[in-house]
């Protein structure tokens, strides 16, 4: 196409005839744009279109149109800090009921019983020698956008008892280099109720080097300088093995706005994951091919998973592997950032198909950002996956089976979600970049039941009425409702295991043979995991044998 722009006749020197000219050739435009996306599909989103068929059950492309109500309400309390806090990073992470925080400007918080109070906590990026260089060095009009992307960016506790090890990621500037380094550092508190009731507290000092990402950025390296780069990050989580794992984004290293290909190079962090041994401070990679990953958490199967900004468009959630290779910047479900234009290097444009693809992914960009998997409460959301996001503030609640994300809610909070954690009381705790916190109190809706057959007097009696408003929360129970998240139980008695056509089985209930006889139904309600190892009942309902018994019967009336 370039090439025939090159060759264009001189133009008409009628005035007249310039107009008919435009015309014509946008009509050609027109009709050469729609043969080669319609006939040859050179552009992605014809393929764009299918990945979505491929991830997400039924014909819609669209996840935002699959929202449910589920019975489930988010009471929503806003905690304001005294002392004000720097949003756009930090994070937040818990011991017990107590939530423990960082602002992006190194300053420590904590929350409980309704209340924000400082910590005694003097951080070390040296943000002020930075916010010093940039005020020398930067247009005025750079100098916000500059100032904010020098930050912490993530804080993780490894608890012991009543000690614990503070990790921090975030900025440092070396003022011999002129350069930004990204670097994980560590404080060791031997007393964090002493710190908590304040009898206690560390200076700058205390804090620990445990890796430093490379190489080093100098100022004037990138353009138009390093500290607008925003892809630098730093996530963390704590495996399954006490280690420290650590996302880096590849600081826009990508080969376009900047040559160098980082997360696909060897000798540097950027677009990769690492684990670093707690006790030796050695590190390895875990993964490459990242591009700006804004979450990082381990689910309760030990199994690592990541969540990473696309370009214009196809945010992903990654589960990650040892050794493995994500795809940036040669593959992406992204396009260009006008969002008209393939992404300039993608081998294969909107597929994913040379290296290991996404478990989901959003188009249009969501702002992925930090995810949690929902404990035992409330016991409708059990196992699901819990994500935050910048761009589109909200919560995203995903029902993830066999690598494949079967159900996906969208509950609009109205504010950029930076980080979340989870209370044992059910309440989620969220950092956002306003910055205060964001206490969310969920409850299930059962008052006002209508059951499709009555209840008899002993089914009352016992509280039969209660277990089936808790399993109202996830299944239909009348002839002509249908729920997004699990099978029907009208009908469910005699019938074939797993034969429905709801898309979520886990693969040991849709492989299973036989029907849901008494027997069926008595061993899968006494204990769903012994029965069909990963199903999405993770826990039986607390109830007698007699109890269960009596639920049978009601289930076989659903007929």
């Amino acid at each position: 196409m370039n090439q025939n722009r090159s060759q264009r006749r001189r133009p008409f020197k009628g005035t007249r005839l310039v107009p008919v000219v435009a015309l014509l050739a946008a009509g050609g435009a027109a009709f050469v744009y729609g043969l080669l996306v319609g006939k040859y599909e050179i552009f992605p989103y014809p393929y764009i279109q299918e990945v979505y068929r491929a991830i997400l059950p039924g014909d819609d492309p669209n996840p935002v149109t699959r929202v449910r109500a589920l019975h489930t309400v988010l009471e929503q309390h806003v905690v304001t800090p005294d002392a004000p806090l720097l949003g756009y990073g930090g994070g937040i992470s818990r011991f017990g009921d107590i939530v423990v925080g960082v602002d992006s400007g190194g300053h420590f918080f904590y929350y409980v019983d309704g209340r924000i109070e400082p910590l005694q906590i003097e951080a070390n990026p040296n943000r002020e020698a930075a916010i010093e260089y940039i005020d020398r060095h930067m247009p005025e009009e750079l100098k916000r956008e500059a100032s904010g992307n020098f930050r912490v960016f993530d804080l993780e506790l490894r608890r012991s008892g009543d000690s614990a090890e503070f990790y921090m990621t975030h900025h440092y500037w070396d003022e011999a280099q002129s350069a930004r380094l990204s670097r994980i550092s560590r404080l060791v508190v031997k007393d964090l109720p002493a710190l908590i009731d304040n009898s206690t507290n560390y200076g700058a000092k205390d804090w620990e080097l445990v890796y430093e990402c490379q190489p080093a950025i100098p100022f004037g390296s990138q353009y138009p300088s390093p500290f607008l780069s925003n892809h630098t990050n730093g996530r963390l989580a704590i495996g399954p093995d006490g280690g420290i794992y650590v996302s880096f984004g590849d600081a826009k290293f990508d080969g376009v706005t900047n040559p160098f290909i980082a997360p696909q190079e060897d000798g540097t962090c950027f677009g990769k994951i690492f684990h670093i041994d707690p006790t030796s401070l050695q590190a390895r990679e875990v993964a490459r091919g990242l591009r700006n990953p804004q979450g990082l958490m381990f689910d309760a199967e030990s199994q690592l998973w990541s969540t990473e900004h696309g370009p214009h468009g196809g945010d992903e959630l990654n589960l990650i592997e040892d050794g493995t290779n994500y795809g940036w910047p040669y593959n992406t479900h992204g396009t260009s950032y006008d969002g008209r234009r393939d992404w300039p290097l993608a081998i294969d444009p909107g597929r994913h198909e040379e290296f290991s693809p996404p478990v989901y992914s959003w188009l249009p960009s969501v702002g992925a950002s930090a995810i949690l998997q929902v404990g035992e409460r409330p016991a409708v959301w059990r196992g699901d996956f819990l994500m935050g996001s910048l761009k589109g503030g909200a919560l995203h609640r995903m029902r993830v089976r066999d690598r494949r994300v079967v159900f996906e809610e969208r509950i609009t909070i109205g504010e950029r979600i930076r980080d979340l954690v989870q209370l044992d009381d059910s309440r989620f705790i969220l950092w956002t970049d306003t910055p205060h916190l964001l206490v969310l109190q969920p409850t299930i809706k059962s008052a006002g039941l209508e059951l499709p057959v009555p209840l008899t007097d002993t089914e009352k009696d016992n509280g039969i009425g209660a277990a089936l408003a808790t399993c109202s929360a996830c299944h239909a129970l009348g002839p002509d409702e249908v729920s997004p998240v699990a099978p029907s139980l009208w009908g469910v008695y005699r019938r074939p295991i797993g034969s429905t056509d709801f898309p979520g089985y886990s693969l040991a209930l849709r492989t299973m043979e036989g029907d849901w006889d008494d027997d069926a139904l008595a061993q899968f309600l006494a204990a769903p995991q012994s029965f069909a190892n990963g199903t999405t009942m993770r826990t039986p309902l607390p109830m007698s044998e007699d109890n269960r018994i009596l639920l049978i019967g009601y289930l076989k009336r659903l007929q």
